[in-house]
């Protein structure tokens, strides 16, 4: 499972990764070399291909260098080789090492040398989530929602849950649902609840569907039938009046 969730992240960092990021030929056919050594199974191949390409300021394989450090695939939990190349990728503007580094912060890492540091984990995030990284928008709605390093304000928490969800991200439709079906910060609509749960639950994958599928059941017990009704037909204007945006 592991590994199938690091195989994604390869992917998704190849495909993501403009052209333009990578200006010499030899770092960008590194990373690619990386790629296909680390889906054909030899990671150790991907980590000396990778870490040429890091070397060389590749911003995608540092990424995925500290990810294999940070998960023992690289031979060992390594965690201050997995904080130095997600900072390298994070100060280069990757989003989501961007996000890994904040972790580092927002929990403090012994083997690292790293101590808790809100300020930092927050800063980490706005530069994220500023380049319109949902999962950044997510967390930081979380964080100011609650009040974690930041003065707790529940109304900028929700403006950045917005954020994330029209970017069809699945966590932040689901905490949607639960604000407007139980009144959480703004006034109770059930039916709007269901709206976002509903998206939510076509939206989820991977690890975070098991856990989206149950609330989804749980909602279906507590709501009207009429406010589910209303939910999905606001849910298909939803997707109509946004699917421009996602093109």
């Amino acid at each position: 499972m592991l590994r199938r969730h690091l195989i994604v992240l390869v992917l998704f960092t190849f495909l993501a990764a403009p052209a333009a990021a990578s200006p010499a030929l030899a770092q960008s056919n590194d990373f690619q070399r990386g790629v296909s050594a680390y889906a054909a199974g030899d990671t150790d191949a991907a980590l000396d291909h990778w870490r040429i390409a890091a070397e060389a300021d590749h911003a995608g394989a540092a990424f995925l260098l500290a990810n294999l450090y940070a998960s023992g695939e690289a031979g060992s939990v390594q965690h201050h080789l997995a904080f130095r190349y997600y900072h390298q990728a994070a100060e280069a503007g990757h989003g989501e090492a961007q996000i890994a580094l904040s972790n580092y912060y927002r929990h403090g890492n012994r083997a690292a040398g790293v101590e808790a540091d809100l300020q930092k984990t927050h800063e980490w995030l706005v530069k994220a989530a500023e380049a319109r990284n949902a999962h950044a928008q997510y967390i930081l709605g979380d964080m100011h929602t609650r009040g974690e390093g930041v003065e707790k304000n529940p109304h900028r928490g929700m403006r950045w849950f917005l954020l994330a969800a029209d970017k069809r991200y699945a966590l932040a439709l689901a905490r949607l649902a639960w604000v407007y079906a139980e009144g959480e910060i703004v006034t109770a609509d059930p039916g709007l609840g269901f709206m976002y749960m509903s998206l939510a639950v076509e939206e989820a994958q991977g690890r975070e569907r098991t856990a989206i599928k149950a609330q989804y059941d749980r909602m279906l017990t507590i709501i009207a039938p009429q406010e589910r009704q209303r939910g999905l037909e606001l849910a298909a204007q939803w997707r109509a009046e946004r699917q421009a945006l996602w093109q």
